[in-house]
């Protein structure tokens, strides 16, 4: 299996308890328009989770590594790519495809020395699409993903400004499972990969 692209809308699966069907929780994402989903580390059993989801044959990613070890943890546990929420020296290290955080001009390009093929611009709701637009202008390699609280409706003006994905996280909702398939549709209608 292909190591996927960090492009397009990526759920973000965070929970303050074990995910008691992650594959059915992945599966109701994909069919809907959501073909990227990562499972956070500090969710109870991510790591079981993860293994879980990667069995199945589903293009997981492992979200809030943090550290080295953590990078080498998920990609045992058969994480597909990997998303950190800030800058950390090492996670390269898993091969596997990283999204890096950052927020400022200095941290993207160090998120591009550490071997990052994105960058997960966070927290996004504290900063603006024209703040992306401006940043990609003498930056035009990077391949932005803002990430961190933004609403549906403000995810073309991202795509417009220049951003190649979106994390969505608030929006989905994972812990209501009702009415998840059709929130994860309206995600993938307001990015436009529907």
């Amino acid at each position: 299996m292909s190591a996927p692209t960090l492009a397009g809308p990526i759920a973000i699966v965070r929970s303050k308890v074990p995910l008691t069907d992650p594959v059915g929780i992945f599966r109701i994402l994909s069919d809907n328009g959501l073909q990227l989903v990562e499972i956070t580390l500090n969710t109870p059993g991510a790591l079981a989770a993860i293994s879980q989801a990667g069995a199945a044959g589903l293009a997981v990613g492992a979200g809030t590594v943090c550290s080295r070890d953590d990078a080498l943890r998920a990609r045992d546990a058969g994480a597909r790519f990997l998303v950190t929420p800030g800058l950390v020296a090492g996670a390269a290290d898993a091969g596997l495809p990283l999204l890096m955080g950052a927020y400022t001009a200095s941290e993207a390009m160090q998120a591009l020395q550490l071997g990052a093929q994105a960058v997960k611009l966070f927290p996004a709701n504290q900063l603006s699409p024209a703040y992306a637009q401006a940043l990609l202008a003498p930056l035009p390699q990077l391949r932005l993903i803002p990430t961190g609280g933004i609403a549906a409706a403000d995810f073309a003006a991202w795509r417009s400004a220049g951003c190649v994905g979106v994390g969505i996280g608030s929006e989905l909702r994972i812990a209501e499972p009702a009415g998840l398939a059709g929130r994860a549709r309206a995600c993938a209608q307001a990015w436009g990969s529907l």
